[in-house]
């Protein structure tokens, strides 16, 4: 394999990521609507769906950008660029899945900060 085809395929893995994260984000927004048509949207549970949507959708958006500027990063065959695309997608999936699981299961936010920060 040359190093042009293994950085295409690189980015298109990323690619791929990124729409099935910013796919996660949209699903998310069923939720969100229901939570808008039912309650409030001062309620916890519209808050913690909006937040899964959101959420998935910039991080989404992310990988898609970075797997757009691929290319152009160098040396793409260094142990930390090969980790640093696995944090990268191993974090923007939990970034989307965290939010999901509390939307689905507790519908508030479990740490939520008491005083000014």
């Amino acid at each position: 394999m040359t190093h042009n085809t293994l950085i295409q395929q690189q980015q298109t893995r990323l690619a791929m990521h990124g729409c099935i994260i910013l796919l996660l984000g949209l699903l998310s927004g069923i939720g969100f609507s229901y939570a808008a048509a039912v309650g409030s949207n001062t309620s916890e549970l519209y808050g913690s769906w909006k937040f899964a949507h959101m959420e998935g959708l910039t991080n989404g958006m992310l990988v898609i950008a970075i797997a757009g500027i691929w290319q152009r990063l160098t040396d793409h065959s260094t142990l930390s660029m090969k980790v640093a695309r696995c944090l990268l997608i191993f974090g923007c999936y939990c970034n989307i899945i965290g939010p999901l699981i509390t939307a689905l299961f507790i519908g508030h936010r479990v740490i939520e900060p008491t005083t000014a920060l």
